[in-house]
């Protein structure tokens, strides 16, 4: 049995975008990310949007957070992982 999260489109038995999907997968595995980057943050957020319609694509997706990433200085990406994504030293 499949224990992810579906998305609503697949559960409604409509026809749907299954590159969409691939995006809101995607989305829906960092859901516990936290960027500390609030315009990266609404991003993933639009990439798991309920309504197809709003669903972002991947080129979509991956232009907003290539301006994002491109419009910051580079020391402003530089910040420490929280919650699941936190690594653990081996010293």
């Amino acid at each position: 049995m499949y224990k992810r999260q579906c998305p609503p489109e697949v559960e409604s038995g409509k026809p749907y975008d299954p590159f969409k999907l691939d995006v809101w997968q995607l989305a829906s595995s960092l859901h516990k990310f936290k960027s500390k980057i609030p315009a990266i943050d609404e991003t993933l957020a639009a990439m798991t949007d309920d309504d197809p319609v709003f669903l972002l694509s991947a080129q979509q997706a991956l232009d907003r957070l290539g301006q994002i990433v491109a419009s910051m200085p580079p020391e402003s990406l530089l910040f420490e992982p929280e919650g699941a994504f936190k690594f653990k030293s081996t010293n």
